[in-house]
């Protein structure tokens, strides 16, 4: 009986010790998720108020010559219309936003260059696609780092439970041109889906 009342000691002090160390592990993962995904959140939030610097530069631009600049227009104002439903997270949506304003400007370089370069609205314009770039990279670097950190076993299993997932890379870079998001979204979808890239 003392034999089986020691057995029955040990063992519940076993479990007790896993459980605690689970507990332990698992609050772990909790808050480093948190702090992963508050540091793509805080990243998110600075790249979205240097895009919409952009976009009232773009305007500026646009308004000193309107009639060549009509897409570039539309494009913004779509934009400015559209942006705000993302400020909260990146999404393949407002990435296309990004792009269509970008590409338009890109297109109609060679026709307005003229008209804008060396002004202080080119400089402004040339400084803030440096600092956008760089936000784009460090958020994509906190996105990878979050997402990584995330579909590592067993952190998903503890991250769905939470609430917590995957984040969106913002897949163009300013002042350049760039693969339209949409196309490149469903090329990776039909990958997934068929183990084939187009």
């Amino acid at each position: 009986m003392r034999k089986l009342y020691k057995s029955l000691i040990v063992c519940v002090t076993i479990t007790a010790i896993i459980f605690g160390l689970w507990y332990l592990y698992k609050r772990s993962i909790e808050n480093n998720l948190e702090t992963k995904s508050q540091a793509v959140e805080k990243l998110w939030m600075s790249l979205f108020d240097e895009s919409y610097t952009r976009i009232e530069i773009m305007q500026k631009i646009v308004n000193m010559d309107t009639e060549r600049l009509k897409v570039l227009s539309s494009y913004v104002i779509k934009n400015i219309e559209q942006r705000n439903q993302y400020n909260k997270k990146c999404e393949i949506y407002f990435v296309k936003l990004e792009y269509d304003v970008n590409e338009a400007y890109l297109n109609t370089l060679d026709s307005i260059q003229i008209v804008i370069q060396n002004t202080p609205i080119f400089m402004e314009l040339a400084k803030n696609t440096t600092m956008l770039n760089e936000s784009v990279e460090k958020y994509n670097d906190a996105v990878w780092d979050l997402n990584s950190y995330y579909s590592t076993f067993p952190n998903f299993f503890i991250a769905k439970k939470t609430g917590k997932t995957r984040q969106e890379y913002f897949e163009i870079k300013y002042g350049q041109h760039n693969t339209d998001p949409l196309i490149e979204d469903k090329k990776k979808q039909h990958w997934i889906d068929t183990g084939e890239w187009e």
